[in-house]
Order: structure tokens, then C-alpha cells, then sequence
């Protein structure tokens, strides 16, 4: 295959480059720990599809380090633009600056993740946590309501569960910010990190952000 992807950080006609896979841990031979890491990437250069509609996507990674790297693609999503459509903005959920994870709250107390899948704090009979998001380009059209818009919640394991939208709206004061107010599924079992979050605006989907869900108590205002 001669493919002319560029050199290093320099894209070439037929690649460009998303970003580094810098993971923050020490590069001596006593730490392996892996670290999840999530790049987002606009390819503007135009690409023509075969005859029946197919395209090749190259991915891999470059680099002038002499050693050994390992490296697991967990998920790739790519998302087409016809040309001459103009494309629709693609929602995107607040994250932390410092811990990279979804800007999250219990929507009745406003506590931070992590969760809990169940509480007594909120206004429903069944003891589930509604999780508040945060999302720009999440504008509901007029005459439109909540069903425009979906959630969907993943494990570690890559198992998707739906979460069932039961709000949006903007932010009081705030007109360029999307709440969206969502139900934890009862799929919820375990504790931990490994918990990806995600929204669909009328097809558009946004980008993958990690909250926290603590099954061994309750959040308490």
C-alpha cells in the first residue's frame, strides 16, 4: 500500500494528524499502567467513495521514539459530511479541565460525581439518580422537546446501555448551554471509572466523557 500519510507530526495528502499519545506516566520500565485516552478529529480534506459507496479509513500512529509502545484502539467513530451539505454542529459535553471527565451533577442535590445509582434525594418513586449534563450545539428547534435527543451510557466492557432523556433546556443565564437531565438504567452494577457517557441531537452524536458511579452509598447535599 503507498499511501503518502506525512511524517511525525506533519500530515500528508492522504492522513492528518489527530494528536499525541502522551499518557503521563513515567517512561521507565517499572510502570505499565494503561490510561484511557480520547482524541477528537476534523479530516478536512475531501475523500470520493468508490462506486458502491466505500471508503478505506487508514489509522495508526507515527513516531521517532526508539521503543516499544503498545497501544489498544478501543473505539474509533467517524462521522461523513456529504460535500456541498453543510454540516450540522455536532453536539459536545462539558468536561473537566483538570480530570478530563464529564462536568456531571445528581440533578437535585448539584453534588459532583461520583454518583450514586440510587438516592433518596430526588422527585421519582424508583430511587434512581437523574444525572445533569452539560452539552453546546444541544439547541432544541422550536415545537421540538426532549425526544429529539438521546443518551447512552457505556461500561468498561463496551457494553451500551440507553439512558432515557427526561429534560433539556438551556441553562438559566446561560443561552449557549444545554442541560440534559438523564436516568441512570438499572444496568448500572458496578463502581468504578469505567463509565462513558454520550448524547445523539437529531443524529448528530457527541463526544465520549467519563463519570463516576459509586454503588456503595448515597451523596448527601
Amino acid at each position: 500500500m503507498n499511501v503518502n500519510i506525512g511524517d511525525h507530526i506533519q500530515g500528508g495528502s492522504a492522513a492528518s494528524m489527530v494528536s499525541n499519545i502522551a499518557n503521563g506516566q513515567p517512561c521507565d520500565t517499572s510502570s505499565r499502567r494503561y490510561v484511557t485516552l480520547q482524541r477528537t478529529h476534523q479530516h478536512t480534506t475531501e475523500v470520493t467513495a468508490t462506486s458502491n459507496g466505500e471508503l478505506w479509513l487508514l489509522v495508526g500512529t507515527d513516531s521517532g521514539f526508539e521503543g516499544l509502545t503498545t497501544l489498544y484502539y478501543q473505539r474509533i467513530e467517524v462521522q461523513l459530511a456529504p460535500v456541498g451539505a453543510p454540516s450540522p454542529a455536532v453536539p459536545m459535553l462539558l468536561t473537566d479541565e483538570t480530570t478530563g471527565r464529564a462536568v456531571a451533577l445528581d440533578s437535585v442535590t448539584m453534588m459532583r460525581d461520583p454518583l450514586p445509582r440510587d438516592t433518596t434525594h430526588n422527585f421519582s418513586q424508583d430511587r434512581r439518580t437523574r444525572v445533569t449534563l452539560f452539552a453546546v450545539n444541544a439547541d432544541l428547534m422550536p415545537g421540538e422537546d426532549a425526544s429529539v435527543v438521546t443518551a447512552q451510557i457505556e461500561d468498561v466492557q463496551n457494553r451500551i446501555y440507553p439512558m432515557t432523556v427526561e429534560y433539556v433546556g438551556k441553562v438559566p443565564n446561560f443561552d449557549w448551554l444545554t442541560q440534559v437531565v438523564v436516568r441512570l438504567p438499572d444496568e448500572v452494577s458496578n463502581y468504578g471509572e469505567g463509565w462513558w457517557v454520550n448524547i445523539n441531537v437529531r443524529g448528530a452524536v457527541s463526544n465520549r466523557a467519563q463519570i463516576l458511579i459509586n454503588l456503595r452509598g448515597t451523596n448527601t447535599p
